[in-house]
């Protein structure tokens, strides 16, 4: 006697069909959100969650995002992790990166002459009392036992105009005339594989470290390779391989470190149908006008494809408009991403791209991969040149903003 087939209690003929209508319309909506990974200092991980994640919460709730810092990071020894993941919407994680940078603390040190170490018994000395007044920032002497030097940490947040204000404050009250030879360094954290990345960047369309140098007259250092030879006290002090030192006066520093900030990657993960998937001409097409690495991957459950677009954060507003230009999207989906050289700090100097200019190409035009005079013809290159404004956080009364031109060039 034939037994009727089992069926699962909780599938039904009505739930079935449900799924079935349901599925499409999830992916859908998968396919309307990305996920945006920065480099955020993992020294600065803990300011930026605030108190009982007060501060991440709010940053998440005004932006409708979910903002994940990497638990490894808890551990006291573990391998420690500099990448944020932002996922929502392509204008709310924009939003969300804008904030979570403006929180970002900054902390600029400069030794205090041995002279002055008898007037320092403690944090409450009255020079120091008087600045965190004035300037609203934090002013803290630290001794460094194997040196027995002493030095002052000046700490604010990376675009309060008062942190280099203050600094050079106390400069000038601890040396007098010999302030303006004094040097201060800010300590940031870089993720060590991306060291080598950002040293070579040297192309015409890249932010590169040598053109910051060269603008702000700072020293921007990377960790060496220690090998076992090498002492603690011979490695330029620094406390770990992920360390990046910037150095010069201080209204220098707080300018090259938020270029370099727009030097770190930045990764943009969003999800395609099959039938969306770029060809390599495509993706070196989109590769030579927008200066973004794109890579594609198939998911585990074979539903779509995962796009993976690369770039540098000067170029943030480039990854979104390669993510229209795969999904197809009218210039109108990304009217509401600013790019990043409106804030003033950094501008390429080239020409307005719109999206009509950066469709795919067709068999016809395909020629600009093989024909070098059809390249030229086609594809809009940047000079070999950068413009960066001049805005430091401290501006004295008598200087003036202006903008100058950075060749490209290694020194």
């Amino acid at each position: 006697m034939n037994q009727p087939a089992k069926r699962c209690r909780f599938s039904t003929i009505t739930s079935s069909s449900t799924l079935n209508e349901f599925l499409p319309s999830m992916r859908t909506t998968n396919m309307e959100r990305a996920t945006l990974k920065i480099e955020i200092p993992f020294t600065d991980h803990a300011h930026c969650i605030g108190r009982q994640g007060n501060q991440i919460q709010s940053i998440m709730s005004a932006t409708d995002t979910h903002i994940h810092f990497p638990d490894g990071n808890r551990e006291p020894n573990g391998t420690k992790s500099n990448q944020v993941s932002i996922t929502g919407t392509v204008s709310s994680i924009e939003e969300a990166r804008k904030r979570i940078r403006e929180i970002l603390p900054m902390s600029l040190k400069f030794l205090i002459p041995p002279t002055e170490l008898i007037n320092i018994i403690n944090d409450d000395y009255p020079l120091f009392k008087n600045v965190r007044t004035r300037f609203g920032v934090i002013v803290l002497p630290r001794p460094y036992a194997k040196t027995g030097d002493v030095y002052c940490i000046v700490r604010g947040l990376i675009n309060q105009p008062g942190l280099a204000e203050a600094t050079e404050y106390l400069i000038q009250a601890f040396y007098g005339f010999e302030a303006p030879l004094i040097k201060v360094t800010c300590q940031t954290e870089v993720s060590e594989q991306y060291h080598v990345y950002l040293q070579t960047r040297q192309q015409s369309k890249d932010m590169c470290i040598a053109a910051i140098e060269q603008y702000t007259h700072t020293t921007i250092q990377f960790p060496t390779m220690i090998n076992s030879n090498l002492s603690q006290d011979n490695t330029n002090n620094y406390g770990r391989r992920t360390s990046v030192i910037i150095s010069g006066s201080p209204t220098q520093v707080c300018q090259a470190r938020k270029l370099f900030d727009l030097c770190l990657p930045v990764i943009l993960n969003f999800e395609i149908p099959i039938d969306k998937e770029p060809t390599r001409a495509q993706t070196a097409h989109i590769k030579d006008k927008l200066n973004v690495t794109t890579t594609v991957r198939t998911r585990k459950d074979k539903i779509g494809k995962l796009v993976t677009v690369q770039s540098q954060e000067y170029n943030c507003d480039q990854l979104f408009r390669a993510r229209a230009i795969i999904l197809g999207l009218s210039e109108s989906n990304n009217n509401h991403i600013l790019p990043i050289n409106a804030n003033g700090l950094f501008d390429l100097n080239q020409t307005s791209t719109f999206l009509s200019d950066l469709s795919f190409p067709t068999a016809s035009s395909s020629l600009f991969l093989t024909s070098p005079s059809a390249a030229t013809t086609t594809t809009n290159h940047i000079t070999d040149s950068i413009l960066i404004p001049i805005e430091p956080c401290y501006i004295p009364s008598t200087q003036h903003i202006d903008t100058v031109l950075v060749p490209m060039q290694v020194i």
